[in-house]
């Protein structure tokens, strides 16, 4: 577990009043649960200050909760934890708080290249001046590598649990994983093929550990499949084509981002390729086709599955 990570006693986060938010997150009614994500994230981009951000990729757990401020770290830990929670709408809202709220984000963490795109829309209507953000996007030292222990830690299942329990760490693993992709985290250049294959592997093990989380473990990896393709083509997209030197270079920088998505990709399809044929199988084939050009290596083995 992370070290130095504040308590609920500790004097930053009582005092920044935030603690009862996280019993509104987990309730029944939506516009509640949005509110308090709104508010808590409004109370964590306020715990940033206005101070400059070491927004170099964080490679370790301990690192990353270093780096956070003292309510940014209770948060994150907070709502990581809660995520397995069986308790009205805990699940939903925890994930909101992780993944997309509308909130106005300090000009320190924009400079340190906070991510403004989403993955996800809530129904909420933005207030003047706000914009698209989330927790684990706002921080951008954040990465796979550094919040994934964390994460597995918290919803790790065992063979002596009730099957109540084991099934929420289910939904807590995929609810977690599915905040680190659709944060666009995942798709940051700092994550690695170790990292892409342990997040695939973990959704194929909940895939394939009970029948009703089936459909929701697809659903995430044809997440992880976009961030891959959204990885691999970003940087080519930003090569100006009007000066060669430069888009020679921007091209040469994109060839190990789509070397190791279509690295993932080829793996993935191996193993959907020996499964038998089902809708989830079918779905996750074509959001390779849809993610890659045509001209990739990737994209011309579609052919073997479909």
């Amino acid at each position: 577990m992370a070290a130095n990570v504040p308590s609920a006693s500790s004097a930053p986060v009582a005092q920044s009043g935030i603690l009862p938010l996280f019993w509104d997150l987990a309730s029944a009614d939506e516009a509640v649960r949005l509110a308090a994500a709104a508010k808590l994230i409004q109370a964590v981009v306020a715990d940033a200050g206005v101070g400059k951000v070491d927004a170099s990729p964080c490679t370790t757990e301990d690192e990353f909760f270093a780096r956070c401020p003292p309510v940014t770290a209770y948060t994150v830990k907070r709502l990581i934890r809660g995520l397995p929670s069986s308790r009205e709408g805990a699940r939903q809202g925890f994930t909101v708080a992780l993944t997309e709220v509308r909130v106005p984000v300090c000009s320190a963490w924009q400079g340190a290249g906070a991510t403004r795109s989403l993955l996800i829309e809530t129904p909420t209507k933005p207030d003047a001046g706000s914009l698209h953000a989330q927790l684990l996007a706002s921080l951008p030292f954040a990465t796979v590598a550094a919040v994934r222990p964390v994460l597995f830690e918290l919803t790790e299942s065992s063979s002596g649990m009730k099957g109540a329990d084991e099934r929420d760490m289910f939904f807590g693993r995929l609810f977690g994983i599915a905040a680190l992709v659709r944060s666009g985290v995942v798709a940051r250049p700092a994550t690695t093929e170790a990292d892409y294959d342990a997040l695939i592997g973990a959704l194929h093990k909940l895939r394939d550990r009970k029948a009703y989380l089936r459909e929701l473990a697809t659903e995430v990896l044809i997440d992880v499949v976009a961030a891959l393709g959204q990885r691999a083509s970003a940087p080519a997209a930003a090569a100006p084509r009007s000066k060669k030197g430069k888009a020679a270079a921007a091209a040469a920088a994109a060839a190990p981002a789509m070397d190791v998505a279509t690295a993932v990709c080829e793996r993935l399809l191996a193993t959907v390729g020996a499964l038998p044929d089902s809708p989830e199988k079918l779905a996750t084939v074509l959001a390779v086709q849809q993610a890659f050009p045509v001209s990739t290596h990737t994209a011309r083995d579609l052919a073997l599955w479909l």
